[in-house]
């Protein structure tokens, strides 16, 4: 992988935005085995960047936070006094420190602020990074394995509470400063963390902490998480006043700022005096309703960023980023006018494909904009996906060095009455992601609106993303079953979105068709390790094939969502709820389908 790939790489998996510079500078250092110091006001992103990294890697990662009582001991590691007492400065009396890890590990110490550490713990890393070497007083000397590295950020010098690195310290170090992102990035990074689409909100929040930050009176200006904070404040209000406004920003945006000496206002004078101004400019007064289109992700309708987009006066004309994608992954591209979508806003694209998609002449057109709400709807998944957070296994066992969780009522059980004990009859907390495998099973039986088959690609996006670590499948049915994803295939959620987007909906409902591919599915990886779980949407009115009861025993765990009472019957209800029961798994019912990705994704919480 070229150093232009893995930027890219690094921006995708940890959702980065812009710094393509720094991570350059960053994965340069990496690559010559260089010890990294990142450098930037507060909020700049600091360890974000040098976690992404760090991630991308590939490597055991060991993080400090710099603290003024990290002792030296706690980077290296000390002797656990009970088994000093017992048995002496033996080895297993020895608790490794994450400087001591890393380096036997051939790992990454990531120390986040390091100019807040005491010098005397600073000191310790010198050896370490000179010559991959430290001395640990009764058990020796330690060599780091190839591939361990030290990256660091410290605040400016400047800041409050930090020690000034020495010169042998910098010296080990290559040096990469992070300013405050351009005013469109940090645009970006506010809708992003806030899932806010108001452009209106976000630009003033934006245009808020530049101002301050330019302010003459102004020491060390907000970063742009005092624009986060002021969105997340006003985001879920209407008919806001002005006052509203001023108070958030002052809530959001006092703590974050540091005036000159010579100032003569107060944090909250100068806020209110800015962002006034700003007021003033844009002609906002009490009696208007400005922020009228602002459209938020909440836990209870996620769906609403897909229609919000709809409703939006503000789009932005359909991005050059999707433009760009669509070139380049078309054989054909020459035959595609991309000037059909061009001018147009992403609203109004959703809207032709929702409410005029059947009455278009021109294929080229149909195909460009499916692509494009295909590219949206994943877009719109990625931020409702929680993507990350994954359910874990706790295994309970003796303890291993570099185990960090100890159970202590298990562990004084265990050495209640004992003469004498070690670090084997410790007990241990190991957590570990749960191995599975899952087979989505959804029903295209009825005659689903365009607007519905839109919302489950959403939550089928959605749920992609949630598993994109995981073995699933996407298995559709009516009169009979389909795979539209296969288990162990890979393929671009890009390309998995479109696959829904073109379903043929209608015609009889076989359930048990559906379950039996997503069992063959599921059985076809051949791995007893993995628990199997079938996720069944059907709206349950069952109007061909066998009854799918006799199905159900071969999945480990079977969710079932049941969309709507199926042909009005209370037997689909009963079914439903019977499928869910012998399945071990959850039963949700849902009256619209737009509440379907928040319910998909609540199943693996």
């Amino acid at each position: 992988m070229n150093i232009d790939e893995a930027i890219k790489e690094v921006k995708k998996r940890s959702k980065i935005i812009g710094r393509e510079i720094e991570l350059k500078k960053i994965l340069l250092a990496v690559s010559a085995g260089k010890h990294i110091l990142l450098e930037g006001p507060v909020g700049v992103g600091k360890t974000k960047l040098a976690t992404a990294v760090a991630n991308f890697l590939n490597k055991p990662v060991y993080r400090v936070d710099g603290d003024e009582r990290y002792t030296e001991n706690k980077l290296v590691g000390w002797f656990d006094p009970p088994i000093l007492v017992n048995k002496g400065y033996v080895k297993e009396a020895f608790i490794p420190g994450p400087l001591f890890l890393a380096m036997i590990n051939g790992g990454i110490l990531f120390i986040n602020e390091l100019n807040r550490m005491p010098e005397s713990t600073q000191n310790v890393l010198l050896p370490a990074m000179d010559e991959k070497t430290i001395i640990v007083p009764k058990l020796g000397e330690v060599k780091a394995k190839n591939g361990f590295i030290i990256i660091a950020t410290q605040n400016p010098e400047e800041y409050v509470g930090t020690t000034r690195l020495s010169e042998a310290l910098k010296d080990r170090f290559v040096w990469v400063k992070l300013d405050y992102q351009s005013e469109e990035e940090e645009k970006e990074i506010v809708k992003q963390e806030t899932n806010c689409f108001n452009e209106e909100l976000i630009n003033l929040a934006i245009k808020v902490i530049n101002a301050i930050r330019k302010d003459p009176n102004v020491r060390r200006g907000p970063s742009v998480r005092g624009a986060i904070d002021m969105v997340d404040l006003l985001k879920n209000k209407e008919n806001l006043t002005k006052d509203e406004v001023i108070e958030a920003a002052v809530m959001a945006l006092t703590c974050k700022i540091e005036l000159a000496l010579k100032s003569e206002e107060t944090k909250e004078e100068l806020i209110k005096k800015i962002l006034s101004s700003i007021l003033m400019q844009a002609k906002f007064f009490n009696n208007q309703n400005f922020f009228q289109n602002s459209i938020v992700k909440n836990e209870e309708n996620n769906v609403n960023l897909l229609y919000g987009i709809i409703n939006n006066k503000e789009n932005k004309i359909i991005d050059e980023i999707f433009i760009n994608k669509l070139s380049s992954i078309n054989h054909d591209s020459k035959n595609i006018n991309i000037k059909l979508i061009k001018n147009k806003k992403p609203g109004e694209i959703f809207k032709i494909y929702i409410e005029d998609f059947d009455k278009i002449q021109d294929e080229d057109e149909k195909r460009i904009i499916k692509r494009y709400v295909a590219y949206l709807i994943v877009k719109i998944a990625s931020e409702i996906s929680e993507k990350g957070k994954r359910k874990v296994k706790k295994k309970i066992s003796s303890y291993n060095l570099g185990d960090e969780e100890i159970d202590e009522d298990l562990t004084i059980e265990n050495i209640l009455g004992r003469k004498a004990y070690s670090s084997e009859d410790l007990i241990t907390i190991k957590k570990e992601p749960k191995k599975i495998a899952v087979a989505l099973m959804l029903d295209i039986s009825n005659s689903m609106q365009r607007s519905k088959i839109v919302t489950a690609a959403l939550a089928i996006g959605a749920l992609a993303y949630k598993l994109e670590k995981d073995y699933y499948s996407i298995v559709t049915f009516k009169n009979e079953a389909s795979p539209i994803k296969l288990i162990n295939e890979r393929i671009d959620l890009d390309g998995i979105i479109e696959k829904i987007l073109s379903l043929e909906v209608g015609g009889l409902t076989n359930i048990k068709a559906g379950l039996i591919e997503g069992v063959n599915q599921l059985n076809s990886l051949n791995d007893l390790t993995l628990e199997k779980i079938g996720i069944l949407i059907t709206d349950g009115w069952l109007t061909t094939g066998d009854d799918p009861r006799s199905t159900v025993k071969d999945f480990d765990r079977l969710h079932v969502i049941q969309t709507g009472i199926g042909g009005g019957s209370e037997e689909s209800i009963k079914l439903c709820k019977e499928l869910a029961k012998n399945g071990r798994g959850k039963y949700t019912f849902i009256e619209d389908l737009d509440e379907l990705p928040n319910k998909l994704i609540e199943i693996f919480r």
